[in-house]
């Protein structure tokens, strides 16, 4: 469970307040389940904003990389003026005990473009990062 307060980005003088509740579930030694849920408001407009998520990860999918995780979420996004909806699978792999890659792929299923207003949908983003431990 978490709460914050803060000042809206554009108008320093409202105040806005978000609270939100994370789940974590060990299904099995190596499966796991997430949930995420989120409640914004800023103060003096009507609207609500949330957000939620969900998924399932798997732990050493491959006998010989017992570190390595591979995943699946779905999120939902609702701000006062636009939504977006997407889904995300990953794979982490230990190169080494403090060097990870992860492989990221996103198909957005429906969002607001942020630079021409538009709504979007059906677009893949895939992604690569990777961390360094000291």
């Amino acid at each position: 469970l978490w709460v914050r307060t803060g000042r809206a980005e554009d108008d320093l003088g409202k105040k806005t307040y978000g609270t939100g509740l994370s789940f974590d579930q060990l299904l099995t030694s190596r499966t796991g389940f997430f949930a995420r849920f989120g409640l914004g408001k800023t103060k003096g407009e009507t609207k609500k904003e949330y957000a939620w998520s969900t998924g399932f990860d798997l732990k050493a999918p491959f006998a010989a990389w017992i570190r390595d995780r591979v995943g699946i979420g779905f999120s939902r996004q609702q701000e006062a003026e636009r939504s977006e909806s997407l889904c995300e699978t990953y794979y982490h792999h230990f190169l080494t005990d403090r060097m990870t890659v992860a492989l990221d792929l996103q198909w957005l299923f429906s969002g607001i473009n942020s630079i021409t207003g538009e709504k979007s949908g059906n677009i893949v983003i895939p992604g690569f990062r990777t961390t360094i431990n000291f």
